[in-house]
């Protein structure tokens, strides 16, 4: 017998297992419902049924004989279809679809000893057993369960799968062979280069001892040995790139993987709108990383629901067009670049953008006498209560599914944009990278500050004149690809400011970025270079700042902050100097904070950075300083608010600061607060005895808490 633990890690390969098959079996009965000959129909319920036996099997094998039971239910049905005892109507094929969501529920609940099925798996149950020939209420069960079953459990089903995580992952014996081989490789190359290092330090030694002898000879060996050093970092560099690219592929699963359930979606619409749709999936082959998959299954379903619900016409209304019966509606998935374009398109009646308009009125985004282009009026679909449905349902009309969308495709570092034609149909384009594991990024200088964009995010980087540049409502405009695309200047502190030319300058730069829906050109000062990054979070301190989605370590050991695309544009499209509007959540500025001055200290040029736009960000003004003794010049005769410090710097530390600003007589009622890492309650002590009236751990602490910290002390 095994141990429990043994148990619980059989029940989740179970669980990946069940919800692999459980999607088999929904994405064959779609495919015979949809089969253009018998054979192909008969092929489609064969693997359903035994995609249900071994589904049972494994069930049984685990001692799970509630969900066991539950599933021999299923597999009776599909045998008696299979048998042609049991005609596959739409509403049986309902009642099949929506009970597998219910069982495949189950499956990832479902405990060893477990005894009884719930209310809702016993009714489950039931319905299956009532479709039998010669039950009682078969079928009139599932035609009158039939009105509610699609939707509602569609809901679920999607809702579910886009929340679980796997821990598991299916690898071939191939694949991890391959990767050990190499680790073995690698650990040789080890003991190589550290003989190397020994030899090369034994030479060194003999150098220093006959410093008299001819170098040359000493010098010879020694070259051959930083040769052969050399060679090996080469080739150790070569396998790392190999087994890089191996662990990257191990992320990477088809696109394929989400048709299943997109296709289920479209017909639950169908059914509950009465549509006649053909849906085409195409490029599931295509691999991207596991991530971006799971993160895309939700805005995935909202698109193909928008298209069907919003976009397609009853038959009647598309025959009395011109148009077939059928809607025809499409995503295809292309490979570009380094990029997979996904392209949702329907031949519906298109986005009528003058309800657009007019519920855009009616949320007070705009005037009555207003008459936005199409181009303003495709940004508001994506914002938060933008809907032209005029009823809300399950389907549409709350207001919240392009908006989501977009803050997914944001997330991920993709790009959006939409074209839709009245009458004639809509088209969503969306680009997203490969993979998230690692990323190209441009290294950018700006003020004497560095930073880093990611490069999928890069449409272009251009050189412009004074001619090029035009400025109406307070927002300057660079003519680019006939566009008049936002500019602006980006700042060190991470804020926009309204671009100015600078006469004596004749080419300026700027780096067109594009995010989920729109795109904006950001003034640099130099393009350093194009190099591979992986972008790391900001830690438990900083769950996000604007402006920034995380950091990065050069190849020469330096932090950078890595740019959010998205923020940028965000920020460039509305007037400058406006601030934040009252519904923007990360607008905490107060009057308060704008008559407050503080003073940061810190030797670390990204943690003084962070600190810097953190503080800024909630409305206060800062200055900085690099290390204790140039903060105590910068206070010189002067009246700062508070001052923020690390304990470890060189010259003159925090303690020491916070001791020599406690012992002035015009600085001695300036709060301190020590913001560090060394938690040694010795530490602390130590601190608070050189007169420092906060003493904060920079892991222990939020955003947040220093906030609040800072407003209690002044």
């Amino acid at each position: 017998m095994g141990t429990q633990d043994d148990f619980t890690e059989i029940l989740k390969v179970f669980r990946v297992e069940a919800r692999e098959l459980l999607q088999g079996i929904g994405e064959a009965m779609l495919t015979q419902e949809k089969a253009a000959n018998e054979t192909e129909r008969q092929n489609a319920l064969k693997t359903a049924f035994r995609l249900a036996h071994n589904l049972k099997g494994a069930a049984g094998t685990l001692g799970l004989e509630p969900l066991a039971n539950l599933v021999h239910a299923l597999e009776d049905v599909l045998g008696a279809i299979r048998e042609r005892q049991l005609v596959p109507t739409p509403e049986v094929i309902d009642e099949i679809l929506s009970n597998s969501d219910v069982i495949e529920q189950a499956s990832q609940k479902a405990e060893i000893g477990g005894t009884t099925l719930n209310d809702e798996e016993a009714q489950a149950l039931k319905r299956l057993q009532d479709l039998l020939p010669g039950a009682s209420s078969a079928p009139a069960a599932a035609v009158a369960h039939k009105a509610a079953a699609p939707s509602a459990q569609s809901e679920a089903a999607a809702g579910s799968a886009s929340s679980q995580t796997d821990d598991y992952v299916r690898v071939s014996n191939q694949k991890l062979d391959t990767l050990l081989a190499q680790m073995e490789e690698l650990l040789e190359m080890k003991i190589r280069m550290e003989e190397t290092h020994r030899h090369i330090k034994n030479t060194m030694a003999t150098m220093e001892a006959e410093s008299s002898t001819n170098l040359d000879q000493v010098l010879k060996p020694m070259r051959g040995l930083a040769l052969g050093m050399e060679q090996d970092i080469q080739y150790l560099s070569k396998l790392l790139r190999q087994i890089q690219d191996e662990l990257l592929e191990l992320r990477m699963v088809a696109i394929g993987s989400l048709f299943p359930m997109l296709r289920r979606a479209v017909r639950d619409v169908c059914r509950k709108r009465d549509l006649e749709v053909d849906l085409t999936l195409e490029g599931g082959d295509y691999e991207l990383d596991r991530r971006i998959v799971t993160e895309m299954k939700s805005p995935l379903l909202h698109l193909l629901r928008n298209s069907v619900g919003h976009g397609i016409e009853s038959a009647s209304d598309r025959q009395s067009a011109g148009k077939p019966a059928a809607g025809q509606v499409s995503m295809r998935v292309t490979h570009q670049g380094n990029r997979i374009a996904l392209t949702i398109s329907d031949d519906g009646r298109g986005i009528n953008f003058d309800k657009v308009r007019d519920r855009a009125r009616e949320l007070g985004w705009i005037t009555d006498s207003d008459q936005s282009s199409q181009t303003e009026l495709t940004r508001m679909l994506f914002q938060s209560g933008m809907t032209t449905a005029v009823q809300a349902d399950s389907i549409s009309g709350r207001g919240v599914g392009l908006n989501a969308v977009k803050k997914v495709v944001e997330t991920l570092g993709g790009s959006l944009d939409v074209e839709s034609t009245p009458k004639l149909g809509s088209r969503f384009r969306l680009l997203l990278p490969l993979t998230l594991a690692m990323d190209k990024g441009l290294f950018i200088t700006t003020r004497e500050q560095n930073f880093v964009i990611p490069k999928t995010a890069v449409q272009r980087v251009v050189s412009f004149r004074s001619e090029d540049v035009s400025v109406t409502d307070d927002v300057a405009n660079l003519w680019f690809e006939e566009e008049s695309v936002p500019l602006a200047r980006l700042e060190p502190s991470l804020h926009l400011t309204r671009f100015s030319m600078d006469e004596s300058k004749q080419n300026n730069l700027a780096v067109i970025l594009s995010s989920a829906e729109s795109r904006a050109a950001i003034v640099v000062d130099e393009i350093q270079e194009e190099a591979d990054i992986v972008v790391r979070d900001l830690g438990s301190f900083v769950r996000k700042l604007e402006g920034v989605s995380g950091l990065t370590v050069s190849a020469s050991g330096d932090m950078f902050f890595v740019l959010d695309p998205s923020d940028l544009v965000r920020w460039a499209i509305r007037p400058l100097g406006r601030g934040r509007s009252k519904s923007d959540p990360a607008g905490t500025a107060t009057a308060d904070h704008a008559e407050k001055l503080i003073l940061v200290v810190d030797d670390s040029v990204t943690s003084r950075m962070l600190n810097l736009r953190l503080l800024l960000d909630v409305g206060f003004q800062v200055e900085t300083a690099n290390d204790g003794r140039q903060a105590l010049e910068t206070m010189d005769g002067r009246q700062f608010d508070l001052v923020l410090a690390d304990v470890q710097m060189p010259y003159v530390d925090g303690y020491e600061l916070t001791r020599r600003i406690k012992a002035h007589p015009k600085l001695s009622q300036t709060p301190v607060i020590l913001l560090t890492s060394r938690d040694r309650p010795e530490d602390r002590e130590k601190g608070i005895d050189a007169g420092a009236d906060a003493y904060l751990l920079k892991k222990e602490l939020s955003q947040a808490e220093l906030v609040a910290t800072i407003e209690q002390l002044i």
